[in-house]
């Protein structure tokens, strides 16, 4: 039986059921990616072993710090990457749509240095790679 190439997206809502439903949500419909906008411990262990290919975002609530500190940044992918990837199949790490530029100067220059989040985090995806 092959998988079926589409994702649902996942958050942890007080209305959401708990991760582990939503595997075998996935797995029974053979949906064979999954995007988590709302990242946490919990959904990281009950996706081990599962075969579902993640995309995961970055929160927006700590994206400015991970733009800002290298340190930050590269704590964040060891934490929420690294600790899981031998068992968790990561395909993406992305930047929530919601981050735009402005005529907001503040905010304009924040979208800006997006980029150095990606520099930021280089040194400890490429550890990684086979």
């Amino acid at each position: 039986m092959s998988t079926i190439h589409r994702s649902l997206l996942w958050g942890n809502d007080d209305n959401f059921p708990c991760p582990s439903d939503v595997i075998n949500l996935h797995n029974s419909n053979r949906i064979g990616s999954m995007q988590i906008y709302d990242l946490n411990s919990e959904t990281l262990h009950a996706l081990r072993g599962s075969c579902i290919e993640v995309i995961l975002d970055v929160p927006n609530p700590r994206l400015k710090s991970l733009v800002i500190d290298a340190s930050a940044a590269s704590t964040w992918v060891q934490d929420n990457v690294v600790n899981y990837a031998s068992d968790v199949n990561f395909l993406y790490i992305v930047v929530r749509n919601e981050v735009l530029p402005s005529s907001d100067s503040t905010m304009g220059n924040f979208c800006n240095r997006l980029q150095q989040f990606v520099v930021h985090i280089q040194p400890s995806l490429g550890s990684r790679r086979g």
